[in-house]
């Protein structure tokens, strides 16, 4: 019997696994507060600012490639607990960092042995929802609402307390989440629906599918994570004050965690193939504007949309990536997808800062969510037909 399956739709166990991804990935949806404040603590130039976020997602990312094997095997919950104390020991050490590589060395241990492990194993329980759409739209709304908060106190805290304040609210918002621990799955082997076997007859038997929508989630996450991470340096040459900067970024989160509410509460009944596409349509647009000579009027508006088009789009992307994973095994890569991008863009992004100024980045992170278009495209007419076989999901309670 798998002792999983009677806990994983109940409203607390979705909560649960909301609130362990939220904490894990506060590190990106804070991401330009964050940057810019260890930049003014240690004196960052743009490059070792990528270098800084990317070894922290892409520590994320690697333990989630190793997910593929262990996700299914090992008890969730102790993994979670380790995952959990590691995020906040990382935390405290990075404190006591007096150097760039010092503080870099631990930022990727704590992805990769902290955030990583938590990220991956809320992912998994999330994706294994009856209605996937919907539960990836709770866990945005989880997850954006937090780094709402987060974007606009954390320069407060700044302020007041430095880089060390950041660090640990970071850690005590983590260590508050092990309440929370009972209610978590305790992990197990994907149920599989009577449809199962005719999705993997109409997939060819193949991870194919999935892994082109796990493609063109890495194209559009360089992308977004490029321009994401150095909002608040643009902001700063408008010029505008970095506390406001802070809470323009927060209420546009805020908009987010709206349209990831919105998707909740409305589900597929307008379609669930085109958000995906218009969003990233919509954000290669914006990014290609904020090349541009700017204004803080036109700078706050195209901060407020895109963070919104951003969590609208992402939902029904997640949803179809896992709804095309008969396995319940390949959903990890969900979060190796964003890692690997959100690990390139800023990396990207910084060598662009430093070769042809902080106005190109727009145009670089543009050029991504462009082929990220083209390659989500072919993915959405491939799974199409793939899920048509699939009988209408039942709905998670609200």
């Amino acid at each position: 019997m798998n002792n999983n399956s009677f806990t994983k739709d109940q409203p607390r166990s979705l909560f649960a696994a909301v609130s362990f991804s939220a904490v894990a990935i506060i590190i990106f949806n804070a991401l330009p507060v964050i940057m810019g404040v260890a930049s003014d603590a240690l004196a960052l130039s743009a490059e070792q600012m990528g270098v800084m976020a990317s070894a922290e997602l892409g520590g994320i990312g690697l333990t989630s490639v190793s997910g593929l094997f262990w996700i299914r095997k090992l008890p969730w919950r102790r993994a979670v607990l380790f995952g959990t104390l590691a995020l906040a020991a990382g935390n405290v050490l990075s404190i006591f960092a007096e150097t760039a590589s010092t503080l870099i060395a631990l930022r990727f241990l704590t992805g990769l042995v902290g955030e990583g492990v938590v990220f991956t194993v809320a992912i998994a329980a999330i994706g294994d929802a009856k209605n996937t759409d919907r539960a990836f739209a709770y866990s945005i709304v989880g997850q954006v609402g937090l780094g709402m908060v987060a974007l606009w106190g954390f320069p407060y805290i700044a302020l007041a307390a430095g880089f060390a304040g950041i660090m640990c609210t970071m850690t005590v918002l983590a260590l508050a989440c092990l309440v929370l621990l009972p209610w978590l799955p305790a992990g197990g082997v994907k149920v599989l629906a009577p449809e199962g076997p005719a999705l993997v007859a109409a997939g060819s038997g193949s991870n194919s599918i999935p892994l082109l929508g796990l493609l063109g989630m890495v194209c559009w996450f360089i992308g977004l994570s490029g321009i994401w991470a150095f909002l608040e340096r643009i902001g700063m040459e408008v010029p505008m004050q970095q506390t406001s900067i802070g809470s323009l970024l927060s209420l546009g989160l805020g908009l987010g965690a709206l349209a990831s509410l919105a998707v909740a509460l409305i589900g597929d009944r307008y379609g669930r193939y085109w958000p995906p596409l218009a969003a990233i349509a919509a954000h290669a647009v914006l990014c290609f504007l904020f090349g541009g000579q700017l204004t803080a009027f036109a700078y706050g508006l195209m901060v407020l949309l895109i963070t919104f088009v951003w969590n609208i789009g992402l939902p029904y992307l997640l949803g179809l990536i896992a709804d095309s994973d008969s396995t319940g095994r390949m959903v990890v890569l969900v979060v190796t997808a964003q890692a690997f991008g959100n690990t390139l863009g800023p990396l990207v992004a910084g060598q662009v800062v430093e070769l042809r100024g902080l106005s190109s980045v727009g145009n670089s992170s543009a050029l991504f969510c462009l082929l990220a278009l083209m390659i989500l495209g072919f993915f959405i007419y491939r799974v199409r037909p793939m899920l048509a076989l699939k009988p209408e999901a039942i709905e998670l309670p609200i």
